[in-house]
């Protein structure tokens, strides 16, 4: 809703939670100051103080605190986007209640809904309160809302009113709304209680997690409230009872029932099938990465950009409209309060504190759209229009978390770049795919047997290269992140070796600027920098990782690779390693924190696995090592494994005709980025 400028005499600001002034199109809260602003609520001093607070910017001047969202447009006009207190934090996760309400109130016979944050026990779940024509199955108005919207904005209980309690304005009462009272939302009938001893173990845990009882062998601890930060909680008490399960199995098996079956069976298979060896054609596209070939160079009018909105989409972005002539065609998801051109100017003010508004619709066009869905998730006349626009494209887009349900990881990473592919092969476009060095796994599967030519005979590996003339190595994919790009890999691979113009790109662990030390918004969804807080946080580290070698890929680095390969291709060189090849040691990086005054001491394996049995059963302890549970093994044994040798050579070379070289990991880089890790300590 657009609401124009401000009256004569009055000031509004746009202001974040420490009542700092935001740029222009961010989003902030509404502040009210001038004459027309009063001195307060009568005869209510806790809500005038709450309310009507001095104003940082005019001396002797009142600021009233509206409540309301919105940001300044360009020319000076407010955008509302609606209440601040319709945003709500869940376990981590900013959840806009209004648009669960919008979704429920579209299901038959509902004729109206509020959704609310409870708090019992020192636990936050959602509730749906609502009034409906007829009778309706909550289990299938859940079924309905999660079609639409992610597991956790779905509300753990709906209760049925005859009626909405009101304040005497006309508004709903929110503070008068009960309190569910059946505190399993599922059909009482499907209710089975445990038998097992370790089914009885099992169900305690799950009690104590969600806070909700009672909870039988086949309730689904995501359907019953849980999400992926009290799953963290959830593996960590079940390693007492079983070291044999891992985060990823909370996921895959969700019900007490499932987990014992899984704990009793010991099967250290993987949950997916194995993979053979490459075919022939696949091995030939490989192998010919390592040609020496003639380099030529592009020179491209447009160019479709997918994932722009992301942490290295957006500097790639940057990347080729400070640097070529080129048209950027940018495909955005938009969200409820928020267009996909605004999505993306926001990034880019965020990232470069630059106003590019100049260039949209000249230079850069953004086009609403989902690459998971068929077509992009576009209409003829767009796909059309796109065409004869662009010629190449660049798929940046991805779902990165290691964790959750294969289902929706496949069509972020898979699905969609097979939608790529057929656009692509439909209309005779170049593809630049942006994948991951992590499809080299972690490590091996031992039970793998490699075939060796020289010597003619099939056997077991115990060491192996990965580098751009290889996918498959025997590596283990149980991760579902890696499982989705190797199989986008793949079939990447398989359309290439039938003729397809496209590249693989993997990119290593992205990290800090380097111009500049600026980082992701979430600093904390990155898994090294969560290590680090993990070890930091511990005051130790075992002495087996000091030698570890890290890959610190600044974003800049990345994007400006990324920029010379896409404008400079071979028909032979077909997988690059976008990866900072100067890596440092653990031992290198913990020098440097004690010389900005943080100690991270050394210790034994045997002491350090002891210090974490004893976290793991100290509830006011055991967040500090919730992060490293990924890389523990059954011994509690971080895994970071060196069977697997990274290779980069090739790429470098090839960039180093282009004239592109890597920053080395210098103290002040390191500093920029110790900096920011203790900001979220």
């Amino acid at each position: 809703i657009t609401i124009g400028k401000p009256l004569d005499n009055t000031q509004i600001y746009i202001l974040d939670t420490n009542l700092n002034v935001l740029p222009i199109g961010i989003i902030g809260e509404l502040y009210i100051s001038g004459d027309g602003v009063g001195k307060g609520y009568l005869n209510n001093k806790e809500l005038t103080d709450k309310s009507f607070i001095n104003n940082p910017f005019i001396n002797n001047s009142i600021m009233y605190k509206t409540g309301d969202i919105g940001y300044f447009t360009p020319n000076g006009d407010i955008i509302c986007l609606g209440r601040s207190d319709n945003q709500i934090k869940l376990r981590g996760l900013r959840i806009e209640l209004g648009e669960i309400e919008n979704v429920a109130e579209q299901y038959p016979q509902i004729s109206k809904c509020i959704v609310i944050k409870n708090s019992l026990n020192n636990k936050d779940f959602l509730t749906c309160y609502y009034t409906s024509l007829s009778k309706i199955n909550t289990n299938n108005l859940k079924q309905y809302i999660s079609n639409y919207l992610p597991k956790y904005m779905i509300p753990s209980y709906f209760v049925v009113m005859e009626n909405f309690p009101y304040t005497p304005n006309g508004k709903v009462d929110k503070k008068n709304l009960p309190l569910p009272q059946d505190f399993v939302h599922l059909n009482k009938k499907s209710y089975v209680p445990p038998e097992t001893y370790l089914q009885k173990k099992l169900v305690n845990v799950f009690e104590s997690i969600l806070n909700i009882t009672p909870i039988g062998i086949d309730d689904n601890f995501f359907e019953l409230g849980g999400d992926s930060l009290l799953a963290m909680n959830l593996n960590m008490e079940i390693l007492k009872i079983s070291n044999k399960i891992s985060y990823q199995d909370i996921f895959n098996n969700p019900t007490v029932c499932e987990l014992e079956e899984k704990i009793i069976s010991l099967n250290s298979s993987s949950m997916f099938s194995k993979i053979e060896n490459l075919s022939e054609k696949h091995l030939r596209v490989l192998k010919n990465s390592n040609k020496k070939v003639k380099i030529t160079k592009n020179n491209f009018k447009g160019i479709l950009l997918t994932g722009a909105t992301g942490f290295l989409g957006i500097h790639i972005l940057k990347e080729f409209i400070d640097n070529s002539s080129s048209n950027i065609y940018c495909i955005v998801r938009s969200s409820r309060n928020i267009s996909a051109q605004k999505r993306l100017k926001q990034k880019l003010i965020y990232y470069f504190g630059k106003d590019y508004n100049e260039l949209f619709d000249k230079r850069i066009f953004v086009i609403q759209g989902d690459i998971s869905q068929n077509d992009l998730g576009l209409n003829k006349f767009e796909i059309k229009n796109i065409s004869d626009s662009i010629d190449v494209v660049i798929n940046s887009a991805a779902i990165v978390s290691h964790f959750g349900i294969y289902e929706k990881m496949y069509n972020a990473n898979v699905k969609s770049i097979k939608n790529i592919i057929e656009f692509c092969k439909s209309y005779n476009k170049k593809l630049y795919h942006i994948s991951t060095i992590s499809v080299s796994g972690s490590d091996l599967d031992t039970s793998y047997l490699i075939y060796n030519t020289k010597h003619n005979l099939r056997r077991k590996i115990k060491k192996v290269k990965f580098d751009e003339t290889t996918l498959y190595i025997g590596q283990n994919l149980d991760n579902i992140y890696i499982r989705t790009k190797f199989e986008a890999e793949n079939t990447l691979l398989a359309e290439i070796s039938t003729g397809l113009d496209a590249y693989i790109l993997r990119i290593g662990n992205l990290m800090h600027r380097y111009s500049d030390g600026v980082f992701q918004e979430n600093i904390l969804d990155n898994k090294l920098i969560n290590n680090l807080i993990s070890f930091i946080k511990l005051g130790i580290i075992p002495d087996y990782l000091l030698n570890l070698p890290i890959s610190l890929t600044p974003v800049d680095d990345a994007a400006k690779s990324i920029y010379k390969l896409v404008n400079n291709s071979s028909d032979y060189h077909r997988i690059f390693h976008i990866s900072n090849p100067n890596t440092i040691t653990m031992k290198k990086l913990i020098h440097v924190l004690s010389q900005y005054g943080i100690s991270v001491d050394t210790t034994s394996e045997e002491n350090f696995k002891n210090i974490i049995k004893k976290m793991i059963n100290d509830p006011d302890k055991k967040d500090i090592i919730k992060n490293l549970l990924y890389d523990f093994d059954a011994k509690l044994h971080i895994n970071y494994s060196k069977q697997i040798h990274l290779s980069t050579k090739i790429t470098i070379k090839y960039l180093k005709k282009l004239g592109f070289k890597w920053h080395k990991n210098t103290k002040s880089y390191l500093i920029k980025i110790i900096e920011s890790i203790m900001e979220e300590i």
